[in-house]
Parts: structure tokens; sequence; C-alpha cells
């Protein structure tokens, strides 16, 4: 499925998918089946909510920073020589180790003591304008738990 809005992401620059793999399964044309499209949201709606989402991540520094670590990915996976020059090479794997902080986050996110939700510059958005979760969901500790809750109450 593809996105009204897409937030700047190197893991979608990544190459992850099937394709990628060393064993991929060939590609099969599967056909599609009838479907009414039922375009509930306005067009105009969309636009206007797109051009807001651009001018946040234009002002956002988080947002950059992901826009420069993701043209520092391509220029690095297009390139196909290597400098021999030591302080060239020295100079470009000083640039490399820079991606270092993205493989952090990464180990970050393995940590079995992470919170349920971080609060970033992609987060910032979905909760309270005070920053913080509903109080029923930080009540509860985690989200799954409060959908539980309200079934129960419900019936």
């Amino acid at each position: 499925m593809v996105s009204d809005i897409e937030l700047p992401s190197l893991t979608t620059h990544l190459p992850v998918g099937e394709a990628d793999l060393d064993f991929a399964l060939k590609f099969d044309h599967v056909e599609p089946v009838p479907f009414n499209a039922v375009n509930l949201v306005d067009p105009d709606l969309l636009k206007q909510l797109a051009q807001l989402s651009s001018e946040r991540i234009q002002n956002s520094e988080d947002f950059q920073k992901a826009i420069k670590n993701i043209a520092r990915y391509e220029k690095q996976k297009d390139r196909k020589q290597v400098s021999l020059n030591k302080e060239k090479f020295i100079a470009d794997r000083a640039d490399m180790n820079a991606d270092k902080e993205e493989e952090d986050k990464l180990n970050e996110l393995n940590e079995s003591k992470r919170p349920v939700v971080k609060k970033d510059y992609y987060t910032s958005r979905s909760v309270g304008a005070d920053g913080r979760l509903p109080a029923a969901i930080e009540e509860q500790g985690r989200p799954g738990k409060l959908s539980r809750r309200l079934v129960r109450s419900e019936s």
C-alpha cells in the first residue's frame, strides 16, 4: 500500500525487499481483483496535508538530518571506487562512520527495556499537544491492554 504522505526515512532506500535476497522467488503476475475505489478523502484535503507536511519537514532539523543521511547513503551505494590515497580514504571513512548513529538507533530498537512509544519528530504529531500520550493509554502502560479493557467494559 502506498502512503498519501511519506516521511523521509533511510529505511525506504535500503535494499530490504524480497528481490534483494540471494534466493528470491521469480516474479509472478497475479491478475487484479475487481474493486470499487471509494475515494473517501477529498483530493484538495490531501494536497493541503501534503503541503503542510512538506513545510514541517523543511523546518525540522531532524528531518533535514534524515534527508542528509539518505543522500549520503545513496552516494555511497552508487560509488564504484575507493581511493588509494590514505588521507582521502580516511576522510571518506570518517564520513561513513557518521552512519554509526543509524546503527546505534537500530541497536536501541532491539533493547528490551525501551519505552513503548519513543517521543521523537515522527511521533510528535500523533500524540497530544503537550507531547504526552492520551491518559488512558499511559495509565495502562501498553496500548494493547487499553483495547482489551475497552472491549471488556463494553460487553
